[in-house]
């Protein structure tokens, strides 16, 4: 899971409408099956970022978001169950 704190020391860099694309180095897994296991952003980094100014987000993963339903943060969930 990628956190605020991760990204809190590229703060100084980082202006409104900046794009933010994480290189985790997870794009090595890819074809395999751990490739579905990538890091995520927890849904205070997400904030973090937003309260930044950032307009995109991107990653070298399979996507920003958790594959599987035990990752998924209960903040990030919404009423309706879907996140």
């Amino acid at each position: 899971m990628i956190e605020s704190h991760e990204v809190e020391p590229y703060r100084p860099k980082i202006e409104k409408g900046d794009f933010v694309i994480f290189m985790t180095g997870w794009d090595k897994y890819f074809g395999t099956p751990k490739y579905f296991e990538h890091p995520f952003l927890s849904a205070d980094c997400a904030g973090f970022l937003v309260e930044l100014g950032v307009t995109l987000v991107g990653t070298d993963g399979m996507n920003l978001d958790p594959t599987f339903p035990e990752d998924i943060d209960p903040e990030m969930v919404e009423e309706e169950g879907e996140y």
